[in-house]
């Protein structure tokens, strides 16, 4: 069973008080009715989560479910409990993994805030509804992966926050300061916006690969359009990747 919910994120690591590529999600909700008219009851995880546990293996973070693709394998749970409100795990995302790294971009842009988990589900109880329609409460899951998709099923929560651009009900900015260091030089690095790593990266890999092109091809290229034209191929992504890790890490 892949049931996707429309989940809580709670923060998005990028040097603050997560780490790179981490976050923190709800990825399952207590008592809400979703769009399947079920609902997941407290006690659901407890026991595969044990199981998991126990394997000494990490749960496996997939993109929207996309088992076939092994670039969609794009981390692992670090920490998962159940609380009050439902399933909450801490994961890493592999950053090695151009798929990983898009994924925590769309987090971090707030263009992806639900997640979905994969598992065999039992232990059912039916239900009438207060408006006549029939609810099965689910007992018990046996987790397979959990991770983020565009789309969920479960209406009870939403984004609540990420570390960069977040304002806290109290009007402060929620993350600016977590994990702030007292060397000028380690702050000024954590506080160094993404857009502009993005943008240097991307006039790197233009002129680097333009250059690449015209010695190949004998011309020179002469304008703006003709440059980003001859980016346009496979290596870009790669490519690009690697080096803005590299870049946002500080390797470069």
């Amino acid at each position: 069973m892949k049931r996707a919910t429309s989940a809580t994120l709670k923060s998005v690591g990028d040097g603050g008080s997560l780490g790179k590529g981490q976050f923190t999600a709800l990825v399952s909700v207590f008592g809400n009715v979703d769009s399947l008219d079920e609902v997941v009851m407290p006690g659901a995880f407890r026991e595969t989560l044990a199981a998991w546990q126990a394997k000494g293996e990490p749960i496996p973070v997939v993109w929207s479910h996309q088992w076939g693709d092994p670039m969609a394998h794009i981390g692992e749970v670090l920490e998962a409990k159940e609380t009050t409100q439902g399933l909450e795990v801490t994961a890493q995302l592999d950053m090695s993994n151009p798929t990983a790294v898009q994924v925590f971009k769309l987090l971090k842009d707030r263009r992806v805030k639900e997640f979905s988990y994969a598992g065999e589900e039992s232990d059912f109880n039916v239900v009438d509804g207060p408006d006549g329609r029939t609810i099965i409460q689910v007992g018990k899951v046996d987790l397979i992966e959990l991770g983020p998709c565009l789309k969920g099923a479960n209406p009870a929560t939403m984004l609540l926050s990420t570390k960069a651009a977040t304002t806290d009900m109290d009007g402060t900015e929620e993350g600016s300061d977590a994990g702030k260091s007292d060397d000028p030089d380690e702050s000024a690095e954590q506080e160094q916006p993404d857009e502009g790593l993005q943008e240097l990266v991307r006039r790197t890999v233009q002129e680097e690969l333009a250059s690449r092109s015209a010695q190949a091809g004998g011309e020179q290229q002469d304008d703006a359009e003709q440059t980003t034209k001859a980016c346009t191929v496979p290596e870009l992504t790669a490519w690009a990747t690697e080096n803005e890790i590299n870049l946002m890490e500080g390797t470069l």
